[in-house]
């Protein structure tokens, strides 16, 4: 039977994005980490998650997210591997390939408010 690898986060961004181009073809990739807070028995843990988003996605969160923007996260967990030079030493973790990258900051209205357009209502996650 096939698996199913699915994951949903929300969480702030904990520094700025990273958009690059990739050398071979210019395709966007971006790169950042969101802490995402949890409660449990009354004491909250954060949990650190690297996600990278490309194309389009890539481009829209290098221009539009910063570090502390609240985003939703949809995509799936890959595992990166590598040898470290220096120790010859295996490594690896798990992160996000993102499929969608959600903006939940209400933009800062830079036009007074009778000429700027009407906000889009951001979709709610109803089954929390």
């Amino acid at each position: 039977m096939p698996g199913y690898n699915s994951v949903t986060f929300i969480g702030n961004l904990t520094k700025d994005p990273r958009l690059a181009y990739l050398p071979r073809d210019q395709t966007p990739v971006c790169d950042f980490t969101i802490a995402i807070n949890e409660k449990r028995k009354g004491k909250v843990e954060t949990l650190f998650m690297d996600v990278t988003a490309w194309n389009n996605q890539a481009e829209a969160c290098g221009e539009f997210i910063k570090k502390g923007s609240m985003v939703l996260v949809r995509g799936r967990l890959v595992k990166e591997e590598w040898t470290n030079r220096e120790t010859k030493q295996q490594n690896s973790r798990m992160k996000v390939m993102a499929e969608t990258v959600q903006f939940l900051d209400k933009r800062q209205k830079e036009e007074p408010e009778e000429a700027a357009e009407p906000e889009a209502a951001a979709e709610e996650p109803t089954d929390w």
